[in-house]
């Protein structure tokens, strides 16, 4: 197999300079830092050593940590994030971030796009098999076992991604040691034996749901500048709105604010269509609302806020 080593370390980079690719809306190599270093705080605020992604049929398609993926190195982000379905191309990818360094595993198809997303990470591998290892399946399995099992020596504890709602049961440890990668690593021919056996397990989920998701990064705000184009007609709409309106003594202002704000609405309620907030809460593996159960601490459910918090000499 072949390993790449990337790193801001190799790389020199002006701090005052973008180049395009990081102010468009697609997940560039300063993007993929970003939320890396997120990653990493949020990794070392819960107490472990490393957070371990491992995609596709070799952990039984983990939702949770399809997500993080989408979220770490395809950019997505937003209301859709929970939603979004993992690339088919990505399925024979593992991640493995510690404090002293990343690995990532995949096919060689997707060695160039992982080194370029990868390439400001201190200390990153990307491991690829080579053209033999891939076109023979005994031989690709063992490499890969391989690759995993170095990822993971040493860890005395790991974070994953796992939703409740996925059927976990009390006992994390046995959701995690039936992934079937996790299940090589037990094999009579390594001799390491289990390897929940010697290390923790944290379940990150709800601490990415309220403490990552919701964040507000540079891809995040390249793609909401462009919605303001639409926002900037519907706020207009709403202030022609509310100078056509009468206004007269004695009116309900309420009703006035309203109705002017009926665009600013209209055009919340648009966005909304393709996940509606029964769906996110879904997703979230919450029957009710965060604010309602305490599960979570983050409403994905904004609203709009609309009058008549003015005085009538503001309205007026």
């Amino acid at each position: 197999g072949a390993r790449t080593g990337g790193g801001a370390a190799t790389m020199e980079m002006s701090s005052c300079c973008l180049e395009p690719a990081d102010v468009s809306d697609t997940a560039s190599a300063l993007h993929c830092r970003d939320r890396w270093l997120a990653l990493q705080r949020l990794r070392a605020n819960a107490g472990a050593e490393a957070v371990l992604l491992v995609l596709g049929p070799d952990s039984h398609f983990d939702r949770g940590g399809e997500v993080v993926f989408n979220w770490l190195l395809n950019g997505v982000g937003g209301r859709d994030l929970l939603a979004a379905p993992l690339d088919s191309r990505y399925e024979e990818c593992a991640v493995c971030i510690r404090a002293t360094g990343s690995k990532v595993f995949c096919k060689r198809k997707l060695r160039e796009e992982m080194v370029t997303k990868t390439a400001m990470w201190e200390s990153c591998e990307v491991i690829v098999p080579t053209a033999e290892q891939e076109a023979d399946q005994d031989e690709y399995d063992s490499f890969k076992t391989w690759a995993f099992i170095d990822m993971v020596a040493g860890l005395k504890s790991f974070g994953v991604a796992i939703r409740s709602s996925e059927g976990m049961s009390s006992d994390l440890k046995m959701v995690v040691e039936k992934w079937p990668l996790v299940q090589a690593h037990a094999f009579d021919d390594f001799g390491l034996g289990f390897l929940t056996m010697r290390t923790s397990v944290i379940n990150l989920e709800a601490m990415l749901q309220c403490e990552l998701y919701p964040r507000w990064d540079l891809l995040s705000m390249i793609r909401a500048r462009s919605s303001v184009p639409n926002l900037a007609k519907a706020w207009g709409e709403a202030m022609l709105l509310h100078d056509r309106q009468p206004r007269k003594a004695g009116e309900d202002h309420l009703a006035s604010a309203v109705a002017a704000a009926a665009p600013l609405v209209d055009f919340f309620e648009y966005g909304r269509l393709s996940l509606s907030d029964e769906d996110v809460f879904e997703l979230r593996s919450c029957a009710v609302p965060p604010s309602v159960s305490g599960a979570l601490l983050l409403d994905p459910a904004p609203r709009v806020l609309v009058g008549p918090g003015q005085s009538p000499e503001i309205a007026s």
